[in-house]
């Protein structure tokens, strides 16, 4: 065995004990005909204990940026009418004032965005896609 092998096996629970051991050794060397057991040998639904956790997702800001472009959004679609638009998102028009400088979303007369970095910085911020490395 390898040495990354015998630190994996070392690191283990064992919920099964010595049984799942015999176990799990009986199945890699079934499978491969190698001299040396390595972690490629390891069957996958041994290994997955051993990955790194998903990443964490801050739900605050998945939140603010689905709130920033939902605000947006209806504000463009209504002509810049915080009343249609609060309306529209069932909210009062206390809660979008307060969330339009929660978020500082500025937009003028006509609900077209005077910037569109509140919308941006809370997109970037957010990484729904998974690391790649």
């Amino acid at each position: 065995m390898t040495p990354e092998v015998i630190d994996i096996f070392c690191r283990y629970d064992w919920p099964g004990n010595v049984r799942e051991l015999r176990n799990l050794l009986e199945r890699v060397l079934i499978v491969n005909h190698k001299d040396v057991i390595g972690t490629e040998q390891l069957p996958s639904d041994f290994l997955w204990h051993f990955r790194e956790p998903p990443r964490m997702m801050d739900l605050e800001k998945v939140r603010g940026a689905a709130e920033t472009g939902a605000i947006l959004d209806v504000l463009y679609r209504v002509g810049g009418d915080r009343e249609i638009a609060a309306k529209i998102l069932h909210i009062s028009p206390r809660t979008l004032r307060y969330k339009l400088n929660k978020y500082n979303i500025k937009v003028d007369r006509r609900g077209k965005p005077i910037s569109e970095a509140p919308l941006n910085r809370s997109m970037e911020s957010l990484s729904l896609k998974p690391s790649s490395h």
